[in-house]
C-alpha cells in the first residue's frame, strides 16, 4: 500500500508569516473570496486554495508574489528534504568536508537504490560527486553519470531555479563542447515563460561559475559573449555581489590574456578589495588564492 504524500505547509505558513508582519487578523481578510475557516484551514497547512484567492490574500496585505515566494522558500527549507539535502552538500562543500560529503552520497546513493524511478535522485548523486571531484580533480565521475546529466539539462524547455543552481556546480565536470550548449541552452532558452529575478540571479552566478572554468583552461573565445550577457541580465547597480562578480571576473579575463601587463593585475585586485569591502572575505580569500595561481603560472 502506497503511503499517502504529505500536503507542502510551506503555502500558508508563508501566508499566515506576512499576514502577521503586517499585523492584520486573519478575519480582516476573510470575507466574500475566503471563508474564515477556509484561511486558517490553508494557514494551518490543512488544505490548499485556488491561484486566485492566493492572489487575492496577497493584494489585501500588500505582498507582491515574489516577496510571497522568497518567505515560501525560506520555510521550505526547513521541511523539504531534497533542499535541506542540497544545503547540507553546499555547506560541506565550501568548509571543504570531504569526509560529510562522501557520508551525504552514501545516503544519496542508497535512496537512490530505493526511488530507481525517481530522477532526482540519481541528480543528487551526481551534484555530491561533482562538488568531491571540484576539491579533488582526481575524483572520477562516470561518462554515463555525466551523459545522464547532459541528457537531463538538454531536454529542459526553460531552465528554472533548480537546473540553473544544478549547472552552477557541476560546470567542471562538462567538456567545452558539452558547457557551451548548455550555457547557450540556459541564457537562450526556445520558450520564456518562468524566469524570475531569483531564477535569474542564479544563471547569473551559473554563468560566472563557467567564465571561471573557461579562464583557468585557456578557453577565451566565448568568455567576452558571456560577459557581455550578464552587463545586460545583472538587474541594477545595486545589485552589488553579482555587479563586483562581473567586474572581477572582467578583470580577470583581461589578465590572462595579457598577463605581463601591470595594470591589469592591478584591476583585478581592485576587484577583490571591493568584495572585502562587501564584507565577503571567504570569497576574497579563495580570488586572492586564484590570483596567486596564476601569477605562478605566468611566473610573475
Amino acid at each position: 500500500m502506497r503511503g499517502t504524500k504529505q500536503m507542502d505547509q510551506s503555502f500558508g505558513l508563508a501566508l499566515k508569516r506576512l499576514r502577521q508582519s503586517k499585523n492584520i487578523e486573519a478575519k480582516a481578510l476573510a470575507g466574500e473570496h475566503i471563508s474564515y475557516p477556509q484561511l486558517l484551514k490553508f494557514e494551518a497547512g490543512k488544505s490548499m486554495i485556488s491561484v486566485e484567492k492566493l492572489f487575492f490574500l496577497l493584494d489585501s496585505i500588500n505582498i507582491s508574489v515574489e516577496e510571497y515566494e522568497r518567505t515560501r522558500s525560506e520555510i521550505a527549507l526547513l521541511h523539504h528534504e531534497n533542499i535541506f539535502f542540497n544545503r547540507q552538500v553546499g555547506q560541506a562543500f565550501w568548509n571543504k568536508n570531504t569526509s560529510k560529503l562522501e557520508y551525504l552520497l552514501k545516503e544519496a546513493i542508497e535512496k537512490q537504490s530505493k526511488h530507481l524511478e525517481n530522477q532526482r535522485y540519481q541528480l543528487n548523486v551526481i551534484d555530491i560527486k561533482a562538488a568531491l571531484h571540484r576539491l579533488n580533480p582526481n575524483y572520477q565521475i562516470s561518462k554515463n553519470e555525466i551523459q545522464f546529466l547532459v541528457n537531463y539539462l538538454s531536454g529542459i524547455k526553460e531552465w528554472s531555479f533548480y537546473e540553473a543552481w544544478l549547472f552552477s556546480n557541476t560546470t567542471e565536470i562538462f567538456s567545452d563542447v558539452q558547457a557551451r550548449a548548455l550555457v547557450n541552452q540556459m541564457i537562450y532558452p526556445k520558450h520564456q515563460n518562468i524566469v524570475s529575478k531569483r531564477t535569474q540571479q542564479e544563471i547569473n552566478l551559473a554563468l560566472l561559475n563557467t567564465i571561471s572554468h573557461f579562464i583557468e583552461t585557456e578557453h577565451f573565445s566565448p568568455v567576452q559573449g558571456w560577459l557581455n550577457y550578464l552587463e545586460t541580465h545583472i538587474s541594477s547597480d545595486l545589485n552589488l555581489y553579482d555587479r563586483a562578480g562581473l567586474e572581477y571576473h572582467s578583470a580577470l579575463l583581461q589578465f590572462c590574456e595579457t598577463p605581463q601587463n601591470p595594470e591589469r593585475l592591478e584591476k583585478v585586485q581592485r576587484c577583490i578589495a571591493a568584495f572585502e569591502t562587501l564584507g565577503c572575505f571567504k570569497l576574497a580569500d579563495i580570488m586572492k588564492n586564484e590570483v596567486e595561481i596564476y601569477k605562478n603560472k605566468y611566473h610573475i
